[in-house]
């Protein structure tokens, strides 16, 4: 009987904690969760201000036309100027 009675309490023993154990797991896992969405909302807020300070420059590019217009037969006879074989460099650039 004695051993019956203390096979009961270990069992029940053991029943709690293994209760206490699995309700320790389930709250660490909601912890984990919360934290995993507090670090979410805290990086999308901090994108938010970097993006925020992003400013918008409209640049105009202005460039000078010049229009030359020269009739040749051949295309090997064409030369270009000085001037216009800078302004072809530079247009590459």
């Amino acid at each position: 009987m004695e051993y019956l009675l203390i096979a009961l309490i270990l069992t029940f023993t053991h029943s709690g904690a293994f209760w206490v154990g699995v309700k320790h797991e389930e709250a660490n896992t909601v912890r984990m969760e919360l934290i995993a969405v507090k670090a979410a909302e805290k990086s999308q807020e901090a994108a938010a201000i970097e993006i925020a300070k992003i400013e918008i420059k409209n640049t105009t590019i202005e460039a000078k036309v010049i229009e030359r217009v020269r009739t040749e037969k051949v295309y090997s006879e064409c030369e270009h100027t000085d001037e216009t074989y800078k302004l072809i460099l530079e247009a590459y650039k």
